[in-house]
């Protein structure tokens, strides 16, 4: 079972700890479990595993009490009850942001925070390409002028350190480079990825209406799809990217920093389709 610190998701937790637990010990059962948590139904955490209901604070309780968590991990797992079940995205992010302080202080953030920190400032990931192709001298200042929107000096300053300090950037002669052609968040938590996601197209929906058509590719289209052809699109999608990076890699010729951003997503329920 992964360290509760992986999770975003406190079901998935839940499900995961039930079943651990059915491979350690035979005589463990949901039964076993609702008495040691206190819970008068057999069956309550499994409508919450389902995600049939919601967990509620007092049930939060019972299910760490049941699930013999404490201190850190204990406030971890209640933390995140609330995220996976906020309202509005103010409420997440607040949720976020308790998630990631709890996270400071233990053994798995440790282990991680500084390419975590990747994901800290929308502008981190811009610096990056930023430093590694313009002849900026060291001149913080007018790296800052090179970010659109602007950032500040100081932002500008904290981002190359940041970035030198996870490893993703390195100096010589203070010359900047990357470390690495392109690098992917996978494996990387979901709830890190999160915000610059939020960012990113944020970003987009303003480059739509300030830039130029000739400084931006943005294009829309609703579409019917099957299962199958649906697979195919997000196929067609997936090489389109690579061969877009690719070819962002093999270019000698560089003046710009580019985001790009592809998009596929369900604006209905299943339907019975007509023949």
């Amino acid at each position: 079972m992964k360290n509760i610190y992986e999770y975003d998701n406190y079901r998935k937790y839940l499900a995961d700890f039930f079943d651990e637990m059915k491979n350690k010990k035979k005589a463990f059962s949901l039964r076993f479990f609702a008495q040691k948590a206190g819970f008068v139904s057999h069956s309550y955490a499994n409508y919450i595993m389902e995600g049939k209901r919601n967990a509620s604070d007092k049930s939060v309780s019972k299910l760490i009490k049941g699930m013999d968590l404490a201190g850190k991990k204990a406030d971890y797992f209640r933390t995140l009850v609330k995220y996976n079940q906020a309202k509005d995205n103010s409420e997440k992010d607040e949720c976020f942001k308790s998630l990631v302080n709890i996270k400071k202080n233990s053994k798995f953030y440790k282990l991680n925070k500084d390419f975590y920190s990747y994901f800290d400032k929308w502008y981190y990931p811009i610096i990056r390409h930023v430093v590694s192709y313009f002849n900026w001298n060291g001149d913080y200042k007018e790296l800052a002028k090179m970010v659109d929107p602007k950032i500040t000096e100081t932002q500008a300053k904290d981002a190359v350190a940041a970035l030198e300090k996870i490893g993703i950037i390195k100096s010589k002669n203070g010359e900047f480079t990357s470390v690495a052609d392109y690098i992917t968040s996978d494996g990387i938590p979901r709830e890190y990825r999160r915000f610059e996601r939020l960012n990113l197209l944020k970003r987009g929906i303003e480059a739509a209406e300030l830039k130029e058509p000739s400084e931006r590719y943005v294009t829309y289209s609703t579409l019917s799809l099957s299962k199958e052809a649906y697979a195919d699109c997000t196929a067609i999608l997936e090489e389109a990217k690579k061969k877009i990076i690719q070819r962002a890699v093999d270019d000698e010729g560089v003046d710009k920093v580019y985001q790009m951003a592809l998009q596929v997503f369900p604006v209905t329920k299943e339907m019975r389709g007509k023949k």
